[in-house]
This record gives structure tokens, sequence and C-alpha cells, in this order.
């Protein structure tokens, strides 16, 4: 048996199957984010500013889509393998089960790399759009230890507009009130350069204001940083942009947590892909394997929603029980295998 003619002739099936999945998934969700963006069509700047920014949103929903995507193409691929007898021929020449997975695995890891890196990379639009670029972003807060500041607007340049910052002694009353009109980012982007401040210090017997010209905030956040977490979900952001943010907060004190249930999320993505690819694969060529498309399409939706809704609870579990990230996201993944495994184990 020629196996790199193998693995081409499965990769490609599979491949197909999965990008069939994707186009149609991906069809489905621009009609449905289309139709919901139409009733504020109007305030947008009408039809086409919706079907703008649903164009844009679409790279993120595609990368979301692409596991089950995934999941489905195997199951789908390897069901029409099954259904013309081909599998049969493979096992018949010796061909083993862990030996088909090898092969799922390769169009598989191409796909899954080609929608967490590649799709980000070829379009930089997202949620965002340009029009919010381009404008300002109004209203956010920052905590850093006792001292919490809260910025105006930061514009497209960049620069930081009405910043007020309240720091607390530890007993948690108020001891000082700094005020600026501006703030630029210093050339290290360590920090920013305060203009036109006005300090109020509440002293036991007498409140002391003062107005320097100028004044330095030391924070590692940078305007980047600050204009991605302003503007953007963890969950939509990138891997580079969870890391940074989550090394941002370690560096101001405060809690990373929700950023880094996200970076695990989209570092283990791979693993629980390949995990759902081994359940599809010991699904299919097990004592299943007579079942039909609407079957299997059943199977696969239905283990798609499961094994979503169960990560989606690490969240919530995790900041409860205050458990590592990396931990609980891990349980998601190693049930998923374990599930796959014993249904391989099953086969032989």
């Amino acid at each position: 048996m020629n196996i790199k003619l193998m693995d081409w002739y499965i990769g490609r099936t599979l491949f197909l199957a999965m990008v069939v999945v994707t186009l149609c998934g991906g069809l489905l969700m621009f009609v449905f984010t289309l139709l919901d963006a139409l009733p504020d069509a109007e305030e947008q700047g009408g039809f086409l500013a919706a079907l703008g920014q649903t164009m844009r949103t679409m790279p993120r929903k595609i990368e979301e889509l692409a596991p089950f995507a995934i999941f489905l193409g195997v199951l789908i691929g390897m069901g029409n393998l099954s259904s013309n007898s081909e599998l049969t021929v493979l096992r018949s020449t010796g061909v083993s089960v862990t030996r088909l997975f090898v092969s799922s695995c390769i169009p598989s890891v191409i796909m899954i790399v080609f929608a967490q890196t590649l799709i980000p990379l070829m379009f930089a639009a997202d949620e965002r759009g340009t029009a919010t670029r381009s404008s300002q972003i109004a209203g956010a807060w920052v905590r850093e230890g006792d001292t919490f500041t809260r910025i105006g607007s930061i514009d497209a340049s960049q620069s930081l507009e009405e910043i007020s910052q309240y720091e607390l002694d530890d007993a948690g009353q108020l001891i000082t009130v700094r005020e600026a009109e501006s703030a630029r980012a210093k050339e290290q982007q360590e920090g920013w350069d305060l203009e036109n401040v006005t300090n109020t210090e509440f002293k036991a017997d007498r409140v002391a204001v003062s107005r320097p010209q100028t004044a330095t905030w030391d924070t590692p956040r940078s305007a980047d940083s600050l204009m991605s977490a302003f503007t953007t979900e963890p969950r939509k952001m990138s891997t580079l942009q969870l890391y940074e943010q989550i090394a941002d907060l370690r560096a101001a004190g405060e809690d990373p947590k929700e950023y880094q249930i996200e970076f695990w999320l989209k570092l283990t993505k791979p693993l629980s892909v390949l995990g759902l690819v081994l359940v599809a694969i010991g699904f299919v060529v097990g004592s299943t394997r007579e079942m039909g498309m609407g079957a299997r399409l059943t199977f696969g939706i239905a283990v798609g929603f499961a094994f979503h809704y169960f990560q989606t609870l690490v969240a919530p579990v995790t900041v409860v029980f205050a458990l590592p990230p990396a931990v609980a996201i891990s349980v998601p993944i190693v049930m998923v295998w374990v599930i796959g495994l014993v249904l391989l184990r099953r086969i032989r």
C-alpha cells in the first residue's frame, strides 16, 4: 500500500468536506449577521454600510467556526469513504485505525492553522471596523493597585484626553485626585506624559491643590494595549494580543484571568480539534458506520455544541473556584481525548 497516496486521497477528501462545511456555515452566519444589522442600517449609513460591517466580522466568525467545520468535515468525509466501502478496503490491507487518524490529522492541522493564523493576518479589520479606529474611544477605566484611572477618550493618534486618577490608601479612603487635559505616550512606550495637570491632595486638616504643567503616569499599558482592551472582547483578540494584555495586567498588579482563559483556549484549540477528529474516526469506523448522512450530521452537531458549551462553562468555574486557567481549560480537552480513545479501543 502506498501510504503517501493514501494520505493524499484521504486528506483531499476530508479537506474538501471541511471547505464545503465552512462555506455553508459561513454563508448562514453571513445571512443571519446581515439580517441582524439591517434594523440599524439607516443609522450606520444604509445597506452598504451594514454589508461592509458584516463582511468585516466574517474572518473572526470563520475562525470560530473552524473547529466545528473540521469535526463535521472529518465525520462527513470519512462517512462517505465508509459508505463507498473504501475504509473497508483500507482496513483489509492492514491499515490501522491509528493510521487513519494520522491521515485525518494532516488536513485538520492545515485547516486550523489557516483559520487561526492566516485569516487574522489576511483580514486585519475586525468587528471594530475602520469607522471605530478613526473615531474616539470614550469613557474607559483602568485599575492599577489602589489607583483608579478614568480616560475620557483615546483618539486615532493614540493620545489620551481628559484623564482623572483617584488614589486610595490602605483603608480605601481617597487621598489624591489627579486630573489632566491630555497625555502623550513616552518614546519607549513605558508610561505617559500628562499635560495641564491639577493635583488635589486630601490631608487630615486641609485640601492641597497644585497645578503643575506636566506629570508622569508610570504604567506598562501602551496605547495599543489600552485600545485593544477597550474596543475588543477577549474572545475576539488574537493570541498575541491576549499575551500582551496578560503581560501588561501582570506588570500593573492586576488579575489577568479573563485574558488567560481565552489565551489558553486559543493555544490549546489544535489539541481540542484533534480530539474531536479522534471521536469522529472512532464513530465512523466503529459499529455505527452504516448510519446515514443525516444521522452523522445530527451526531456531529450535538457533539460540537456539547463540547462548545462545556468549554463555555470553564470561565465561570475558573473564577468561582480560583482554578489555574491552564488546568481548567485542559479538563474538556482531556475528556474528549478519553472518549475518542475509548471508541478506538472498542474497534480493535
